[in-house]
């Protein structure tokens, strides 16, 4: 991964982190305190509910009071005033004080007056708790009215809840008992529940906490609402919020439910600041992940991006003398200034290294220019004796011999060819000293161009100690068989093979191989000579050479084997190295310099042998693939 995508991934994971840490807090501070707020006034606004009930329930008792302190109302109980029920308790009496019941009972229940009527139609109605004739001196009502005067509180009716008022009307004669009391009632129905849900602009329900027809969420809530001493909350599947509270009944015990519901208003709003404040977050997070971004790709991303181009650069062209030059009073610009201290220090170590390594390695060229050209050499001394012999034998003195006759008859020449029987000879003689003299320049021609090939070849190999600087040998297509031959003729003229010596060619037909020829010209010389010194030197009877040429797979092999003395298993593992030989007279250069040079020609070169007595074998694998020519510097 890039240093640029760590940044981002570490950015954008610190503002993924911050968002989500301000949003927990947010949460936590705003919408949390929010609900909690929402939650209080909605209880505050069931307060205010029960409140009204109460007010409404004030209010009847207020009217109960008024019919019951009236002189008319006591005379009437005592049969003293007829006329009361024409005057006060006509038919609009109950729609006038806007009641559904109105009773006038003596001490003893009985009711001495009594209607009920429904409240749209105004019709009557029989009320199961409320009966007709009398409603008993251990009524609810009754009790709490002769205990304490008045009453008020909640009913439950076949009808459904109804806010009643018991009032006892006082003793104006002075006997010291009430004659009886007024009671009015009024049903909670739904236009006094849509009067008070105005009042307190909340939408209420009541149901009695017995009642079948109770909603299932209620019912579920009922135990904790009855056992609650304070308003329960809970949100409903539409998302609002509903607060439950209990109404208790004339003696105290929980009677109805009531289930106030309010609009999340305030959540709303605190979610609409918490949504507002996280897209501020979010985007502040952005553009304080855009301007880090912006300035450490400015500050730190593109300087070390540019001296890691630069180092990489210094990497594959291995040109140290290039600088950074990074203009900056910051740790970046002191890191350019050390890197390009650097460089020049290392261009300074690796000269000297080079120095070192060159001077080290000169032994050993030296050495190895000397073994090849020394066995190239041999080669050249005998072509050169070759000529120098050839040329001894010329017939120069036959040539001027007759010169000097042809010089001396210069006058009669034509007489003399013709006529003089000495001049006669001169023809014949002439042609067969031209024919000596012809087969002299082609034997003193060949010996010349084996001569001009090992000076050729000692120049390459010469030459080819380049490759030590960085130079590669020319590539070029070559006939296999035919450098082995080759190479085995060259040892034959250098080092004189006896005929004792069988020669063994195994060559299979193969296409032309790019090879360095000079190259394998060494390693082959080499091999092949080495096999002849083993032979010679461990006197093997029947000496046998075998070569090789085959193909595996995608290379040509070149085998060169022997049936001489073989290689121990310990000496396999060293028979490359510089300096190592089996040999009294050897120096250990020959197969070190063939290895270097088989590496070189991306070649690979290696030994096997079964063991000691039972020969041993070079093999030469040369790549087939096309190789790159490169012209030697």
């Amino acid at each position: 991964m890039s240093l640029r995508s760590k940044i981002v991934l570490t950015l954008t994971v610190i503002a993924v982190v911050y968002v989500t840490v301000d949003v927990f807090l947010m949460h936590t501070m705003v919408a949390a305190p929010f609900e909690a707020l929402e939650e209080r006034e909605a209880i505050k606004d069931v307060h205010r509910v029960q409140a009204g009930v109460e007010a409404a329930t004030e209010d009847l008792a207020t009217r109960a009071r008024s019919l019951a302190h009236r002189n008319d109302a006591f005379r009437y109980l005592h049969g003293e005033n007829p006329a009361y029920e024409a005057d006060v308790l006509g038919p609009k009496a109950l729609e006038s004080l806007d009641v559904n019941l109105l009773y006038y009972c003596d001490a003893e229940g009985n009711v001495v007056w009594g209607r009920i009527e429904e409240t749209e139609t105004r019709a009557p109605i029989a009320v199961r708790e409320f009966p007709g004739r009398s409603i008993g001196n251990r009524h609810p009502v009754m009790l709490t009215a002769e205990d304490t005067g008045s009453t008020a509180g909640l009913m439950i009716t076949e009808h459904g809840p109804m806010l009643v008022s018991g009032q006892r009307i006082p003793d104006l004669a002075g006997e010291g008992s009430s004659p009886g009391c007024v009671i009015l009632g009024r049903f909670y129905d739904d236009t006094l529940r849509a009067a008070l849900g105005e009042r307190v602009k909340v939408e209420v329900d009541i149901w009695p906490l017995e009642d079948e027809k109770l909603p299932e969420r209620e019912r579920e809530l009922k135990d904790q609402i009855t056992a609650s001493p304070l308003p329960v909350s809970d949100v409903a599947d539409d998302g609002t919020l509903n607060v439950y509270a209990k109404l208790h009944n004339l003696v105290g015990a929980p009677t109805l439910l009531m289930r106030a519901k309010f609009d999340r208003d305030i959540t709303a709003s605190g979610f609409r600041i918490f949504n507002f404040a996280l897209l501020s977050t979010v985007a502040t997070a952005l553009v304080i992940l855009f301007v880090l971004m912006r300035l450490l790709q400015r500050i730190v991303i593109q300087p070390l991006s540019k001296l890691t181009t630069h180092t990489i650069e210094i990497g594959k062209t291995e040109d140290t003398t290039v600088k950074v030059a990074m203009e900056r009073d910051d740790e970046l610009g002191l890191l350019s200034k050390e890197f390009d201290a650097m460089m020049d220090k290392l261009a300074k170590s690796r000269e000297q290294v080079v120095k070192t390594a060159r001077l080290a390695g000169m032994s050993e060229i030296a050495t190895g220019v000397l073994h090849n050209v020394g066995n190239v050499l041999n080669s050249v001394n005998v072509s050169a004796n070759v000529v120098k012999r050839k040329a001894e034998q010329l017939s120069v003195a036959d040539l001027k011999s007759m010169t000097e006759v042809l010089e001396a008859r210069r006058d009669d020449l034509g007489h003399f060819v013709t006529n003089d029987p000495q001049g006669q000879q001169f023809l014949p003689f002439l042609g067969e000293l031209t024919r000596e003299m012809s087969q002299q320049r082609e034997t003193i021609l060949t010996e010349l161009g084996a001569l001009g090939k090992g000076v050729e070849h000692i120049i390459e190999l010469v030459r080819s100690q380049q490759s030590y600087a960085g130079t590669v040998g020319v590539f070029e297509p070559a006939n296999l068989p035919e450098q082995v031959d080759a190479a085995l003729n060259m040892c034959k003229q250098a080092y004189g093979f006896t005929g004792d010596l069988d020669v063994v060619r195994d060559y299979e037909e193969l296409p032309a191989v790019a090879v360095d020829k000079h190259k394998l010209m060494e390693i082959l010389v080499n091999l092949i000579q080495n096999a002849r010194q083993v032979l010679d030197d461990y006197g093997v009877e029947e000496k046998r050479l075998t070569l090789r040429v085959c193909r595996v797979d995608d290379t040509a092999r070149i085998t060169v084997e022997d049936n001489g003395p073989g290689i121990s298993e310990e000496n396999l593992a060293k028979i490359f190295n510089h300096g190592f030989t089996t040999r009294k007279d050897g120096h250990g250069f020959g197969l070190h310099i063939s290895a270097n040079a088989a590496t070189e020609m991306k070649s690979q070169l290696w030994a096997e042998s079964e063991g000691l007595g039972k020969g041993a074998r070079f093999i030469l694998s040369i790549p087939m693939e096309a190789a790159s020519v490169k012209q030697a510097a």
